[in-house]
């Protein structure tokens, strides 16, 4: 978004298997817009079983320098 809240652009979804069970870490890199002074994550996830449960457990963004 920019200073005006206007939506500005999208980043192209990543596909992820989770296991059944433990730890692992989901990561994906984007560039900002041009004009960005926001941003936000969005995940979109599908259970395997009725008895699937998933923890958010640290979200981060942060610059980087251009690749």
């Amino acid at each position: 978004y920019d200073e005006t809240d206007t939506y500005l652009s999208t980043s192209t979804a990543i596909t992820f298997d989770a296991p059944a069970s433990g730890w692992w870490n989901l990561y994906d890199d984007a560039v900002a817009p041009a004009g960005a002074i926001q941003a936000q994550i969005e995940l979109t996830v599908t259970a395997t079983a009725a008895s699937s449960v998933m923890r958010f457990d640290r979200p981060a963004l942060w610059q980087t320098l251009p690749r």
